[in-house]
């Protein structure tokens, strides 16, 4: 067993023994209910009290090592809910009946299982590779390359992309700085034409596929024969490319390698009653790599929802002072929440039950007792739908980069979350100089291609947690949280200076171009729209002013003429 199964089963058993030493009280709550029932028979309310806690032990006890307690518990919340179903008044039978499985309940929770029961297993992580990176976060790549006039165009543009590049002239060189060297590589672009020159040396062959094992690896050729292409399939590689290179075809492989393997943790909300067993799934999931956060006051959803922004809601039906439907329907009334996944789970069999979950927006409805990997299984699946039909609607086809509407929207989330926390926000809005020039000197599929790449300097050289937007045609929103408006300026005008010495080609031809921009501060204008319109008009002040430069907008601007 390794350190991380270890400690995961750590916390379950610690879970599992804090269950057992509530357990006698959980089991005299149930008594004295029956007890209050036994003296008012027609307590609907208490009744229903009993009918939850009796479902609290069904389909949640078995993890916790009580088999037989969830067996029995659940056979006694069915009989409960029938008489509630059909109103059956308590009378002598049903108070015996009650009193029966009360015992019943009481000699099985003396019997716990082995505790190493393997209901519970550890789910396999979400896969997800995490890519090394330098003290600063940028991505570091090592580039081999014989010819030292492609070595050095290759790296310094890579460098404009915010890429830390380490080049070798060839791969004995790389092995040689490797093993003096504890630095590993986000990726490596490697030249294939020194392995082909050296079909017999077994020895560089093993170096390259033990680089495989730790990052992607692109080869670069002369030749693009099958032959070679399948040389470097074997040899690991996920990307190919040949010489004479196109730059912009070595960013856009090295940018979508980097950003597959980017993955954010899925983001869940869940919705218990059961404080231990909103503790265990929670525990299973965090496992898995998910970021939970559990909510055992049906009361609190709201409120969670607005500040943790989850991706789906994990909802047990039976809850007090309400059911997961009624929660369910809640959520859906919202606009904003129509499309989040809610999935039920809970030990609830009654498939009419079933249907009006799903009725009520229910995406799915699973069933407890449910093994760890297929909770882990059933939500990812349902996540990474949920996110590929979310990332179409809220992103520009051709940059990748939040549309339009979603940039304001992100913005508004923001500015919220800025004036909860007191924190700084900035809003930057960059314009492309020239662009209608680019286009017609060079052609529209130039042009896009420089809208391409000035999506890749952003996503490069800011933050993850920074907000970017295509705000439409050649301009672009750039939300930066938690940054002062010197620190804002600070960040974009760098980049401006990296962009303008990005190399564009066209037929042979290469070219560069400029963006001006303008910066305003939330604590300026208070409200995103007026912070939006001071940023915007910050970007005309610098095309006027002469272009290529940024602008702070100050708390006057809006006064003043545009």
């Amino acid at each position: 067993m390794d350190a991380k199964q270890e400690k995961f089963m750590q916390k379950l058993g610690k879970l599992r023994d804090s269950y057992s030493k509530e357990l006698p009280g959980r089991i005299e709550g149930i008594r004295e209910l029956i007890e209050l029932l036994k003296k008012s028979p027609d307590d609907q309310s208490c009744l229903k009290e009993l009918v939850r806690r009796i479902h609290c032990f069904s389909g949640s006890a078995v993890y916790f090592g009580y088999k037989q307690l969830n067996f029995v518990a659940r056979e006694f919340e069915l009989i409960l809910n029938d008489w509630q179903e059909q109103a059956v008044t308590l009378g002598a039978p049903e108070l015996d009946h009650l009193h029966h499985y009360f015992h019943r309940m009481v000699e099985a929770s003396k019997r716990p299982l082995d505790k190493q029961q393997d209901t519970v297993i550890e789910p396999e992580p979400v896969s997800r590779q995490v890519l090394p990176q330098a003290a600063g976060g940028q991505k570091q790549i090592f580039l081999v390359q014989q010819d030292r006039a492609d070595r050095c165009e290759w790296e310094l543009q890579l460098t404009f992309y915010g890429f830390r590049v380490f080049s070798f002239e060839n791969l004995h060189l790389l092995r040689r700085y490797e093993a003096e060297n504890p630095t590993q590589a986000s990726l490596l672009i490697l030249d294939l034409d020194e392995i082909l020159e050296s079909p017999q040396d077994a020895e560089l062959r093993q170096f390259v596929m033990q680089q495989n094992h730790q990052a992607p690896i692109v080869y670069v050729s002369s030749r693009e024969d099958l032959q070679s292409r399948l040389e470097a399939v074997r040899l690991g590689g996920y990307g190919f490319l040949t010489k004479p290179l196109e730059l912009n075809d070595l960013v856009d492989v090295v940018d979508k390698l980097v950003r597959s393997t980017e993955q954010e943790p899925f983001r869940v909300l869940l919705v218990e009653d059961d404080p231990r067993m909103a503790e265990h799934f929670g525990h299973v999931l965090q496992a898995a790599g998910f970021e939970v956060d559990a909510v055992t006051d049906p009361f609190q959803l709201l409120d969670r929802m607005g500040a943790g922004d989850p991706e789906l809601i994990l909802l047990d039906y039976h809850l007090p002072h309400c059911n997961g439907i009624e929660l369910a329907k809640v959520v859906r009334q919202q606009p904003h929440y129509l499309s989040m996944p809610i999935v039920f789970l809970s030990t609830e069999e009654n498939i009419e039950r079933h249907y009006n979950a799903l009725s009520a927006g229910a995406d799915d409805f699973l069933t407890k007792p449910i093994s760890p990997r297929t909770l882990v299984i059933s939500l990812q699946a349902r996540l990474l739908r949920t996110r590929a039909l979310k990332s179409l609607m809220a992103h520009d086809s051709l940059t990748g980069l939040l549309n339009h509407v979603t940039l304001k929207e992100k913005l508004s989330i923001n500015a919220a979350r800025a004036h909860r926390g007191s924190k700084p926000l900035c809003f930057a809005m960059i314009d492309i100089d020239f662009f209608k020039s680019v286009n017609d000197n060079y052609g529209h599929s130039v042009g896009d291609r420089v809208l391409k790449s000035m999506s890749r300097v952003l996503k490069q050289r800011l933050r993850r947690s920074d907000v970017i937007g295509r705000y439409g045609g050649e301009e672009f929103g750039i939300i930066l949280y938690d940054t002062p408006i010197d620190a804002a300026f600070d960040v974009i005008d760098e980049i401006r200076r990296n962009f303008s010495k990005v190399t564009h080609m066209a037929d042979g031809v290469s070219f560069n171009v400029t963006f001006s921009g303008g910066v305003a501060a939330y604590s300026d204008f208070q409200a995103p729209g007026p912070m939006m319109e001071a940023a915007d008009r910050a970007l005309y002040l610098a095309k006027n002013e002469g272009r290529n430069r940024i602008i702070r907008a100050t708390p006057s601007i809006l006064a003043s003429e545009s």
